[in-house]
């Protein structure tokens, strides 16, 4: 069974380091990262996973 994972962070200046060191950590194959504001609805890389799952 594969893992798949989401890192998001809701700042531009907001680092994911800390959270894809976390997703490699437990095993995760596949990983989105994606940079977006709070408000903002598009999330690519999150319809992205979806995808990829289904």
């Amino acid at each position: 069974m594969r893992k798949i994972g989401y890192v998001r962070v809701s700042f531009v200046n907001q680092n994911p380091k800390r959270q894809l060191q976390q997703m490699k950590g437990i095993g995760m194959g596949i990983i989105y990262e994606e940079k977006v504001l709070s408000a903002t609805q598009d999330r690519a890389e999150f319809q992205m996973n979806i995808y990829t799952i289904i």
